[in-house]
């Protein structure tokens, strides 16, 4: 695609990426929606997230289809790689599904069936995809769920997010026994680090028509190691047992498809939709693209664009300062190269360069008038001359290397001591004078703030010195603290772990720390 793109705002954030709401902008004034993906600033430093990036990408290239995201540009903006795809204008299924559950409106089972007929379709065609040379891409995308489908306004389903896909010509191996995708619509083979096929997909759409037709996750309310284990083992009854309008024929197909072995599918997309479709003229159960428009009429959720702060640059791809979601300027310009092949940096207008030009002005005038104030009477000594630093310098961005331990060595204590303000000895001033001055001992304060962006697997809560900070991770904008040491306790209920580090800020510096609960968390 040829052009710039302008990001309106933020649409949607996980655990690692995020997607904006952004406009591609042609010539003679043409513009377009699209929708801008890219890993979270925090982990853009992390080669293993961005070549699954990377890899969604190629693989999207080669499936084109009306019931997948069109990934329409990929590209790089300094150290951001980004995916530029088709704008969905409408909610994912998970989201609809909460909406109309909270609205009295549930999902007609006509309608159920149609969603997963369209997912099926676009299914069919990445089971059925080939290489120039005639051989079977055996591409699986390991996670089909609700917030992988989403729904158009205009009554449109699309599969979305091939991030963890796994084909036969992906670039990356995939580690033995590596558990990825949401574990409530695993297959009891990817659950276990299994190998897969097409119908480990087939099992996770057969969950997700399950509770559409019944209304709730099939292990809604459980925990994630219980979940893990339920999806190893699944005893799963029919759909009609929670509810009882659901047709046998229905109760068959769903039952089939959430067979424990693979061998007892379907063997195809294309058998898993042959069957839904006679079952569903078997229970007069009819429903089209229109009935389904008009159903998303009364319950699609209001979309939601977060601002981006225009003081925030660590939001934005190049740098510059970010615009609200309801601004025109472009945020983000890419595709517009200069002669010499770099990016061209949008000029500001007449207007801004004379407000520039008045605060600049401004900030002279007031720096000369401290200057003056501050300048020493005397002479200082030599013993004085570069004893210090200015504590207006602005430290550079840090990466934490990782999770520390709550406890360090004697000698990183007595370091963070100094850090967060300790007793320092002031330096004697020499006087002409002959009585000898005393040796004066200073409380030096940090002054400012810093910022710290966490992130955590599974998702946690965020306790700060003691006190809930009422986010969870991610910490998509970060979080500001004062300068100096931080206790931060991450919590997360559903598996009971929890994990306590500490933090010590300068002003101004960015501190990112990501945490594997799993792995170094402890039970709580």
């Amino acid at each position: 695609m040829s052009g710039s793109y302008r990001i309106l705002g933020r649409i949607g954030s996980g655990g690692m990426a995020e997607v904006f709401l952004g406009k591609v902008v042609g010539a003679a004034g043409f513009e377009k929606n699209i929708a801008i993906k890219s890993i979270l600033p925090a982990y853009t430093s992390d080669h293993r997230l961005t070549a699954l990036l990377i890899e969604e990408a190629r693989i999207a290239t080669i499936l084109n289809h009306a019931n997948i995201v069109q990934v329409l540009d990929f590209g790089q903006v300094r150290d951001r790689y980004y995916i530029v795809m088709e704008y969905v204008e409408g909610a994912n299924l998970e989201c609809i599904l909460k909406n109309a559950s909270s609205m009295d409106q549930p999902l007609p089972m006509a309608l159920a069936g149609f969603i997963c007929r369209q997912v099926l379709n676009g299914l069919a065609f990445v089971q059925e995809r080939r290489d120039a040379s005639g051989q079977s891409l055996n591409l699986v995308h390991r996670d089909v769920s609700p917030p992988n489908i989403l729904l158009s306004r205009a009554g449109e389903v699309k599969l979305a997010d091939f991030g963890i896909a796994k084909a036969t010509c992906r670039a990356i191996v995939t580690e033995a026994g590596m558990i990825r995708g949401k574990i409530a619509y695993m297959s009891p083979e990817q659950a276990a680090g299994g190998e897969l096929d097409h119908r480990s997909d087939l099992f996770s759409l057969g969950l997700v028509l399950y509770e559409m037709l019944t209304g709730r996750e099939l292990y809604s309310g459980q925990k994630q190691a219980e979940i893990l284990q339920k999806a190893r083992q699944p005893d799963i009854k029919p759909p009609s047992n929670d509810n009882p309008m659901v047709p046998s024929e229905l109760d068959a197909v769903v039952m089939r498809a959430l067979e424990t072995s693979p061998r007892h599918r379907f063997e195809s997309a294309r058998a898993f939709d042959l069957a839904l479709e006679n079952a569903m003229l078997a229970s007069d159960l009819r429903a089209s693209n229109a009935d389904l428009e008009d159903w998303l009429k009364k319950v699609m959720p209001a979309m939601q664009v977060d601002e981006l702060a225009v003081s925030d640059r660590l939001l934005t791809f190049d740098g510059s300062s970010a615009a609200p979601a309801q601004g025109t300027e472009p945020i983000l310009e890419v595709g517009q190269l200069s002669k010499e092949g770099q990016n061209v940096v949008q000029r500001p207008s007449k207007s801004n360069l004379g407000m520039i030009f008045v605060l600049v002005s401004l900030l002279v005038g007031i720096a000369v008038v401290i200057t003056i104030l501050a300048w020493p009477k005397s002479k200082p000594s030599a013993g004085q001359t570069g004893a210090g630093q200015s504590d207006s310098a602005i430290s550079p961005v840090t990466a934490d290397a990782g999770s520390d331990p709550d406890a360090g060595t004697l000698a990183q204590v007595q370091a963070d001591q100094q850090a967060d303000g300790g007793v320092i000895q002031a330096q004697a001033d020499q006087i002409e004078s002959a009585d000898r001055v005393r040796v004066v001992k200073k409380i030096v304060k940090p002054k400012g703030q810093g910022t710290v962006f966490i992130n955590s697997e599974p998702w946690a809560k965020v306790i700060i010195d003691g006190k809930d900070s009422g986010v969870t991770t991610p910490t998509v904008n970060g979080l500001k603290l004062k300068a100096g040491r931080h206790r931060i306790k991450l919590i997360n209920p559903e598996v009971e772990l929890s994990y306590t580090f500490f933090v010590t800020l300068k002003k101004d510096e960015v501190v990112k720390r990501f945490v594997d609960l799993k792995r170094d968390g402890v039970q709580h």
